[in-house]
């Protein structure tokens, strides 16, 4: 069956996802992606993007590609199919799961993953409880 790639939530693992690749075994192939020691807190979204599409066109060299985002994996998710876009590739699928508007910031300055997500939940969860 087809590969779906799925990306990484925010602590960096991907076991959210057995679940899923458990009921689509035999049919689809489920592959976690998750940082490695080529990056660490200092990489930005961008930088993981283009990282993890380079892996993927490693594992698959054509498309169509298929791509799930788990929560912070979302809008990396997004990233990755635009990298892959940009390389030429088909991506038929981009899966947003327990995600944001990930276009929110798509203006707003390039920072460190680990900024960023301080700063969504700055916004959007300590916000809230006051």
């Amino acid at each position: 069956g087809p590969n779906l790639f799925c990306l990484h939530e925010g602590s960096g693992l991907t076991i959210a996802y057995r679940p899923l690749a458990q009921r689509l075994e035999g049919r689809v192939n489920c592959i976690g992606i998750a940082p490695d020691d080529a990056f660490d807190m200092q990489s930005d979204l961008q930088q993981l993007a283009n990282h993890y599409a380079s892996e993927i066109l490693r594992y698959q060299q054509s498309g169509p590609y298929y791509l799930a985002g788990w929560s912070m994996g979302a809008p990396i998710a997004l990233l990755v199919a635009n990298a892959l876009s940009d390389l030429g590739h088909t991506v038929s699928m981009v899966q947003l799961i327990d995600s944001w508007n990930p276009f929110e910031y798509q203006n707003s300055e390039v920072l460190m993953w680990h900024q960023w997500v301080s700063k969504w939940v700055m916004q959007h969860v300590i916000a809230q409880e006051d």
